[in-house]
């Protein structure tokens, strides 16, 4: 904990490991251990294992109990390998590991980690218990094909998501173009942008498709829009006759922003500029 603090990192991911029924009976089967002394323990923490990525490296602190070190020593580190871990190429397991993640754990798309206690479920359906694979000499070449798939899996399916949401990125930069303008906003921020998918009902599940939008509604909002070069010149003409009416001989920007406000209109920054601009001369004219 104390490295990860001095390294800034932002996010801890803990794996928890709970002692329970399935894991006593299968030790017993696979090693023949008697239950009996492991089974108060039953519902029970044994380990904790802190991961956190700096700089793309991964860093693993590991914390154990004292009963759960005993139990482990107890219990066979090999075990059968299914022949279709071993035929199967990284690749190959890494395209069904991403469609399990899919359909499994969707919200965690994006992470580039991913704790054994979630991609474990994936290698037990192939019947292959991973956790048994590190202390498995014998079993190097299997635990590395094993992290190659989940590396590969976990970056194909951000893939995947990415390229699916994409389809939907031209349409929705538009509609949040408008609608940031409509809100008056001259900058979108993070939270405009999820204000702005709550309001329309949709979901983007990677921080890329986030990113992508907000990056390009905001060199949009810097512009102006073909709707505000269409009103401005009625704009300019209302603007103008208001100020009049005020008794304003000279506009300033706050009596810009003031009409606007009053007759609730809302404009990009250019376009406020260019009004202001042109009422101003417009009044000198008169």
């Amino acid at each position: 904990m104390r490295v990860a603090k001095e390294t800034d990192t932002k996010v801890i991911i803990i794996q928890c490991d709970r002692f329970d029924e399935e894991i006593l009976e299968s030790g017993e089967q696979d090693s023949g251990t008697p239950s009996a002394d492991f089974r108060k323990y039953i519902g029970k923490v044994g380990q904790l294992i802190l991961f956190w990525i700096r700089d793309g490296v991964k860093y693993t602190y590991p914390i154990t109990t004292t009963w759960w070190d005993e139990w482990m020593s107890t219990q066979l580190p090999e075990q059968e390998i299914p022949s279709e871990i071993k035929k199967k190429s990284p690749e190959e397991l890494s395209k069904e590991f991403a469609d399990y993640m899919e359909q499994e754990h969707p919200e965690l798309v994006g992470h580039s980690y991913l704790p054994e206690s979630i991609t474990s479920g994936f290698w037990k359906k192939k019947g292959l218990e991973i956790h048994r694979l590190e202390d498995d000499e014998k079993q190097e070449e299997i635990s590395e094909k094993v992290k190659s798939a989940e590396r590969l899996g976990i970056e194909l399916w951000d893939q995947i998501v990415r390229e699916k949401e994409s389809k939907t990125l031209p349409r929705l930069i538009e509609e949040c173009d408008e609608w940031a303008r409509e809100n008056g906003l001259t900058v979108l921020s993070s939270s405009n942008l999820e204000a702005f998918l709550d309001e329309k009902e949709e979901a983007l599940r990677t921080s890329a498709s986030h990113e992508a939008i907000r990056r390009k509604v905001n060199l949009l909002l810097k512009r102006m829009s073909q709707k505000e070069k269409q009103i401005l010149p009625r704009l300019v003409k209302e603007c103008t006759e208001w100020t009049k009416a005020q008794g304003i001989s000279r506009a300033t920007q706050s009596h810009i922003a003031e009409f606007l406000d009053e007759t609730e209109k809302s404009l990009s920054l250019p376009a406020r500029k260019i009004l202001f601009r042109n009422v101003v001369i417009s009044l000198k004219r008169q």
